[in-house]
């Protein structure tokens, strides 16, 4: 799993590439902490490489998108694969995000 971001005045542009499931989550939990400190921005979160996400991977974007809120900063999700947006439809998270 390979994430990487880039922080404009106030945008946050993130790329995923790889399966974000428990491994990689525990693997990327500091970079993803950065990110949630950054919420407060308009986060655009790039899904083209990403081909699956697990629960634990569903529970940081859950944590991402709710302290985005909180802060009022806006999650939004783009260029989703259809795997992982069956995923989003299954657990109807497609209803929570913004997904583009």
């Amino acid at each position: 799993m390979k994430i990487s971001f880039t922080v404009t005045d106030d945008k946050v542009d993130v790329k995923l590439a790889g399966e974000l499931d428990t491994p990689a989550t525990v693997e990327i939990q500091s970079e993803i902490d950065k990110l949630i400190g950054l919420c407060s921005k308009q986060v655009t979160i790039d899904c083209s490489q990403l081909t699956y996400i697990a629960s634990s991977g569903l529970r940081q974007f859950i944590s991402i998108h709710k302290r985005c809120k909180a802060d009022g900063g806006r999650m939004t999700l783009v260029n989703v694969l259809p795997d992982v947006m069956e995923i989003f439809a299954v657990t109807r998270f497609d209803r929570i995000f913004d997904i583009r």
